[in-house]
């Protein structure tokens, strides 16, 4: 048995956290988490921001406007405690079909346009955001471009 197959499992094994009062699965979790990284990668996570990462969880996710805090609460806890994103990144990889990845990074683009400019260190944690959960280049800068319109409009 490998090395690497061990350390997944032992990730496998280890005790889940509990499933919030609310009810959020984790794939929610984990694309709000993303979300509010990509906020807090530039030096200012304004409100600008914030209410986008609001308004994008409550329509997506079709959630209230209490639950929809609630879960960006429990996001920007769990992206705190996490060592590194990988464990966002794959649950949205494997929780989400293909499509579906594309609208999560549609959400990302729609976060940094959000204070109406694009931070270069947004732009790459998106690329790299994109390229791990499996979303091909070209359909990420169609994404940008379909948000970069709406934002100049």
């Amino acid at each position: 048995m490998s090395i690497l197959t061990r350390f997944m499992e032992f990730l496998d094994a280890r005790p889940q956290a509990p499933q919030p009062a609310h009810g959020f699965d984790r794939v929610q979790i984990a694309a709000a988490a993303l979300l509010i990284e990509l906020a807090r990668q530039d030096t200012s996570f304004d409100d600008d921001e914030r209410q986008t990462i609001v308004r994008i969880v409550r329509e997506r996710f079709e959630l209230s406007d209490d639950d929809a805090a609630a879960l960006i609460a429990q996001a920007a806890h769990e992206q705190e405690e996490a060592w590194d994103d990988w464990m966002f990144r794959e649950k949205i990889r494997s929780g989400f079909p293909p499509e579906e990845r594309i609208n999560i990074v549609e959400m990302l683009w729609e976060v940094a346009y959000a204070d109406n400019s694009l931070d270069p260190f947004e732009a790459s944690l998106i690329g790299r955001i994109a390229d791990s959960i499996g979303v091909k280049r070209e359909d990420t800068k169609a994404a940008q471009d379909r948000i970069s319109a709406k934002a100049s409009a």
